[in-house]
């Protein structure tokens, strides 16, 4: 993370790992990375409109 902030890097905290993972077609996932800038857009705004059950979402820029 550390790393990731330095270099300004857009990050999500997501509840659970087995809520990330539904997301994306697998049974639990850590972590996932996004380089394509308009599918990222596309995940801010619905992120922005949503938060998940559990914690809330946490955005770090």
């Amino acid at each position: 993370m550390p790393v990731l902030r330095a270099r300004r890097i857009e990050t999500l905290e997501w509840p659970s790992a087995a809520e990330l993972g539904g997301a994306v077609g697998r049974d639990t996932t850590a972590a996932i990375g996004i380089v394509d800038q308009a599918l990222a857009r596309g995940i801010r705004s619905a992120v922005a409109g949503a938060t998940p059950a559990g914690d809330a979402t946490r955005v770090s820029r």
